[in-house]
């Protein structure tokens, strides 16, 4: 869907890219798929409207990279959470706007239990968090407060407009693409309307259970294999 305001004299172009899943495989190529369609559509600005409880480190970290080497500024839109690797994806943006009722933060570096890992790959994730709060002209210390395992911080809206990681409290896609604009007419380009069949095949091919069934069909089709003898379904298969 395209929303415009359109111009006389000049139109802005944003392009929005939504990422309401786990962070992972998928999610890493929805990100930097959508930076290569926004410069592609010569965008002015993108947003990334982010709702995610977290996932994979080495995705976020992926993600975060591609933000801050990205030449066009890139505003997150908390859209109800970014928790965990999502807060380290936010604070990788140049501005932040969050949802009423949104939070950001509660990052420590937990197992696929839920469990706390040791402090060996905590420290990992305050360093990230750090050295990407710097990179954005943010107070380190509360990104790095994020990770604390004895008292994690997450921030309301208000909270975190207090302290300097939100630009302002929006509540839709829409309202942050009129502030980051400054006043210029806008059209919105969506990435949903940009993908192709090939690259949403992709996308749903990265998906960690889609691979999971994958592999079991796999094991399970060796193991048949091996039981019976000749070539069989499996094997042609």
């Amino acid at each position: 869907m395209t929303f415009a305001v359109f111009a006389a004299d000049s139109l802005s172009v944003i392009y929005r890219i939504r990422l309401d899943q786990d962070i992972d495989q998928s999610a890493q190529r929805l990100v930097t798929l959508g930076l290569e369609k926004a410069l592609e559509a010569d965008a002015d600005y993108v947003i990334l409207d982010i709702n995610t409880y977290g996932g994979a480190v080495n995705a976020a970290d992926s993600i975060r990279s591609a933000i801050l080497r990205f030449d066009r500024p890139v505003a997150a839109y908390v859209n109800m959470q970014a928790a965990s690797a999502g807060a380290l994806i936010s604070i990788a943006c140049d501005s932040i706007y969050m949802k009423t009722g949104s939070s950001i933060g509660a990052a420590t570096v937990v197992n696929q239990n839920g469990e706390v890992m040791p402090d060996k790959y905590q420290s990992f994730m305050r360093g990230m968090m750090r050295s990407t709060a710097t990179a954005t002209g943010r107070d380190p210390l509360i990104a790095e407060s994020m990770v604390s395992a004895d008292s994690v911080l997450s921030l309301t809206p208000d909270e975190a407009m207090a302290v300097g990681y939100c630009e302002g409290i929006c509540e839709s896609a829409e309202e942050v693409a009129a502030v980051v604009a400054s006043g210029d007419e806008f059209v919105i380009k969506s990435m949903d309307d940009d993908l192709s069949w090939t690259d949403r095949m992709i996308l749903l091919l990265l998906n960690p259970l889609l691979q999971s069934i994958f592999m079991m069909m796999i094991i399970g089709g060796i193991f048949v294999e091996i039981r019976t003898p000749g070539v069989g379904v499996p094997l042609m298969t």
